[in-house]
């Protein structure tokens, strides 16, 4: 166990970990929680009182589902719950208006609950490597998001509301079944990678294009509208 009393931050990361730990009743102060690489099934029921927490890591975990403690947890800014065999999102999400970072990457996710979009201060979303079909447009409510990873899904369309995304860096959606990319992409003005590999059906742009890289994309995306 790793504790450090001065930063407020407690983490039993890796330590095979199947039921709660007895010392979380006694760190209710605590603002970081790092619980990855265990075998969870459920939150501990001691990290209920855990109410100050800023970031929490549940990655590498056995959750089904997003635990529901989650969304009592309204000061969290940073939530990670890659590959924990997660299937689906609660509804609602609007309790976690001040999260800014958001991993659930590598899991069997299939659908992204529409009240994200009251997440506003999000910079940065990974939801790649799940098994994705749709976006819900209130995601681009999120207009902070500087990444957003979307990449080895199976989304085959991009909403061109992606335009309202005005912070937004880094765009990828390598391996998704997606055959045109909006031309309201160009209207990302800070957008500096779009990942575009392994598009076996992507159409337009056409792969000549793609080969010449991010300017050349967004030069035909801007001649596309």
């Amino acid at each position: 166990m790793r504790l450090s009393v001065e930063a407020n931050a407690l983490d039993l990361s890796r330590l095979a970990l199947e039921v709660r730990p007895a010392s979380l009743c006694h760190h209710t102060d605590l603002t970081s929680l790092v619980l990855n690489d265990n075998v969870l099934a459920s939150l501990p029921s001691a990290v209920a009182a855990t109410t100050k927490l800023h970031t929490l890591v549940l990655s590498r975990n056995k959750f089904q589902e997003i635990p529901l403690f989650i969304l009592t947890f309204t000061n969290l800014w940073v939530l990670h719950l890659q590959n924990s065999s997660i299937q689906k999102f609660h509804d609602p999400f609007t309790t976690l208006v001040d999260l800014e970072e958001l991993w659930v990457d590598d899991n069997q996710i299939s659908g992204i609950t529409p009240s994200l979009g009251v997440c506003q201060k999000l910079v940065m979303f990974r939801d790649d490597q799940n098994r994705l079909f749709t976006i819900p447009e209130t995601l681009f409510q999120c207009t902070a998001l500087t990444a957003l990873r979307l990449y080895n899904n199976l989304l085959s369309h991009i909403s061109s509301y992606v335009e309202i995304l005005t912070a937004l860096r880094e765009l990828s959606l390598t391996g998704c079944l997606i055959s045109y990319l909006p031309g309201h992409i160009s209207k990302c003005t800070m957008l500096r990678r779009i990942g575009l590999e392994s598009f076996s059906q992507l159409i337009c742009p056409p792969s000549d294009v793609v080969d010449h890289g991010f300017d050349a994309i967004k030069c035909f995306c801007l001649q596309a509208l």
